[in-house]
């Protein structure tokens, strides 16, 4: 079911993007002018559909870095309480197998 579900998702975006890109095949100069706009350090013409996928792309990444160190303080949250319980577990366990005093 998961698998169907996503390709269901991922057949549309794929078709959507690939009409996207045929759709902007027209060269964009993309200029790198870090102290003059009139003297840029790097120009290079690219297709506008790379410029806008490729950004797309940094953002997603960005986001998901900046998610899975948000996310930290929760795994390091679930690690110790994992250990805890297996400390726990194995008491317990002693527990049980004691022989009781009479």
């Amino acid at each position: 079911m998961k698998r169907l579900v996503k390709w269901v998702f991922l057949i549309p975006v794929g078709a959507l993007v690939s009409v996207f890109a045929i759709s902007n095949r027209q060269s964009a100069s993309l200029a790198f002018a870090v102290l003059s706009a009139d003297d840029p350090l790097l120009t290079v013409d690219i297709p506008i559909y790379l410029i806008v996928l490729v950004s797309i792309f940094v953002g997603i990444l960005i986001g998901g870095i900046s998610a899975w160190f948000a996310g930290s303080e929760v795994r390091s949250n679930a690690r110790r309480l994992r250990r805890k319980t297996r400390t726990l577990e194995k008491d317990l366990e002693a527990t049980r197998n004691e022989e009781p005093h009479t």
